[in-house]
């Protein structure tokens, strides 16, 4: 049986508004090509901390069938978010989860220009 993943695709968040809304579309469009639940979360100015955003998507996630969720960081350097936050707060998630979603997290956006 194969293992259904579900992405989350984490950015940094802004007060403007722009662009979550672009963020969310690129996740409506990501869902459409892979037939995939895709949903989005924002490291800072999010009613949630990032753990708690994670946790919800992968509640939501679960219900449709996933058992594997893919972290995929769109952040163009590896920077402090990247290499310490987005980690620790997927920790935290984990921890909250248990054994009921695999949380991987893929490499960030800009290392795939190497």
């Amino acid at each position: 049986m194969k293992v259904r993943s579900a992405y989350i695709l984490v950015s940094h968040g802004s007060r403007d508004r722009r662009p979550g809304l672009a963020v969310a579309k690129l996740g409506q469009l990501l869902s459409q090509k892979l037939g995939a639940e895709v949903g989005t979360a924002t490291l800072e100015l999010a009613p949630l901390p990032l753990h708690a955003q994670i946790c919800q998507f992968s509640n939501s996630a679960i219900a449709a069938g996933c058992q594997h969720l893919r972290v995929l960081p769109l952040f163009l350097l590896p920077g402090v978010h990247v290499m310490a936050d987005i980690p620790a707060e997927v920790a935290i998630a984990r921890e909250a989860l248990g054994k009921s979603m695999a949380i991987e997290i893929r490499p960030y956006l800009g290392s795939h220009g190497d």
